[in-house]
Formats: structure tokens, sequence, C-alpha cells
């Protein structure tokens, strides 16, 4: 995720599980974190897919962003 000016800090809260790809040709990144693939080894911020009943967005359920600079 870009936020224009800013170094943006992601991080994932006790209560929340990483997004896992089992299947990277069907699954588009819509988000990813550089700061979250140094803490958890896992970059993923939120992806989209095309299911059986239609295009699908996922995210995060419970994550943190703290803007530096701003």
């Amino acid at each position: 995720m870009v936020v224009l000016g800013a170094e943006p800090q992601w991080w994932l809260e006790t209560s929340s599980h990483s997004i896992e790809i089992l299947n990277p040709n069907k699954v588009t990144i819509e988000a990813a974190s550089h700061d979250l693939l140094v803490r958890h080894k896992a970059p993923v911020v939120a992806v989209s897919f095309i299911g059986v009943r239609g295009m699908f967005s996922m995210s995060l359920a419970i994550f943190g962003l703290n803007a530096v600079g701003h």
C-alpha cells in the first residue's frame, strides 16, 4: 500500500492472523507491507480473487497503520 509522502508502518494486532496464499496463480495481492514481512514473514495486507459467485476482496481482520511523518 502506498501512502504518498509517508513511510507507513503496519502491524498485526494480537487477535489477528496473517494471510497465507495457498494458490498464488489465483490471487491478486492488493496491498503488502515490508513491516509485516519483517515481523511476521507474511507481508500480505489485502487480496482479491474470483470465486464461484464472483469477485472477492479480503484483508487482515485487525491491523494498524501508523503513517510516519504525518
